[in-house]
């Protein structure tokens, strides 16, 4: 979501090791709903889950 600290460059990283892993770098746009329907929209796979890092929704 128009990230301001080095997110972007984080997730790069990982994607080398890890090609499963994507990103959506949206800019102009904020929103932790709408992030999460893009990241939804973009998704290939049978299952799909959202967990905040922060783990403000419990994990069970």
């Amino acid at each position: 979501d128009d990230s301001k600290d080095n997110t972007p460059e984080v997730i790069m990283e990982v994607a080398k090791d890890f090609p499963q892993v994507r990103m959506e770098h949206r800019t102009g746009e904020t929103g932790l709903a709408t992030a999460v329907l893009r990241g939804f929209e973009l998704a290939k796979g049978d299952y799909m889950a959202c967990m905040d890092a922060d783990l403000q929704h419990p994990p069970v």
